[in-house]
């Protein structure tokens, strides 16, 4: 499923791919196999559906996401919370 913008052009959420970026290339993950080697247009549509598919779950959905995640990529799901952690201290300088 493709969203389109009203100026007709594919959404792409550039602050959902910038993110994903920093947590999959900082300090806690150094397995290539996390890492997305192109940031090409599609697969930035891709994950920017996926981003807004996500919005609505509910909690117990969003559980289920997350003990699949902690299950395959425990250190992932730390850097997440890393990635989040500075964002809220940053917002709040």
């Amino acid at each position: 499923m493709k969203t389109i913008l009203d100026d007709g052009e594919p959404f792409i959420n550039e602050e959902m791919c910038d993110r994903s970026e920093w947590i999959m290339n900082d300090t806690i993950l150094h397995d290539d196999t996390f890492k997305i080697h192109d940031k090409e247009e599609e697969e930035a549509k891709h994950l920017s559906e996926l981003w807004r598919l996500t919005r609505g779950m509910d909690k117990r959905e969003l559980a289920i996401c997350t003990m699949r995640a902690m299950e395959r990529y425990p250190f992932m799901v730390m850097q997440v919370v890393a990635e989040y952690l500075v964002r809220q201290k940053e917002g709040k300088k």
